[in-house]
């Protein structure tokens, strides 16, 4: 880990409850500024999930991944913080892909097909194709995907809900 992505980790937390749910946690996160991005799957939350005494970003997921055994968290290359159950649509593979200032809603539907991985973009409100992406997709997961294609859009973030074959996915803003 870099020393960036070490002092994001190490930041203390403002006071205030926060419920030890992978939604609930990166929410949170993204209310203080921090790249958060999650699979929030009902099926695998623990509903009696507490609210930790944490002090820093580290801790406070560590204590979401100790509450939901099934999820994890990552730091990506790209500054990102993952918090996703194992074995997810995540995994699922996607084939490489050239991106050249293509609208991003473009991309997510047309390009990198989110219908064959049981998933609808939900947006509330509709900008054309979306902010222009360029970036060079290899051959890897769903999720390297996405973090790849938000990283380059300043404050950008994905969030998926629903249930396994009933996916939305959204793209918003920590601004």
């Amino acid at each position: 880990m870099n020393a960036s992505g070490a002092s994001l980790l190490d930041r203390p937390l403002p006071p205030g409850a926060v419920l030890a749910s992978p939604a609930a946690v990166c929410a949170r996160l993204r209310e203080w500024g921090i790249r958060a991005c999650c699979l929030e799957d009902p099926a695998r939350i623990n509903p009696s999930a507490g609210s930790p005494e944490v002090g820093t970003v580290r801790e406070l997921l560590d204590a979401v991944v100790a509450e939901n055994h099934s999820y994890r968290w990552d730091l990506t290359a790209v500054g990102l913080i993952n918090v996703f159950p194992s074995h997810s649509v995540l995994d699922d593979r996607v084939d490489p892909l050239e991106i050249d200032s293509e609208g991003l809603w473009r991309v997510l539907d047309d390009r990198l097909r989110l219908q064959d991985h049981g998933m609808e973009l939900f947006q509330e409100f509709v900008d054309g194709d979306g902010p222009p992406v360029s970036v060079s997709l290899p051959r890897g997961s769903l999720r390297d995907a996405l973090n790849a294609l938000v990283a380059p859009i300043d404050a950008a973030v994905w969030h998926i809900s629903g249930s396994p074959g009933g996916w939305f996915l959204t793209v918003s803003s920590t601004a």
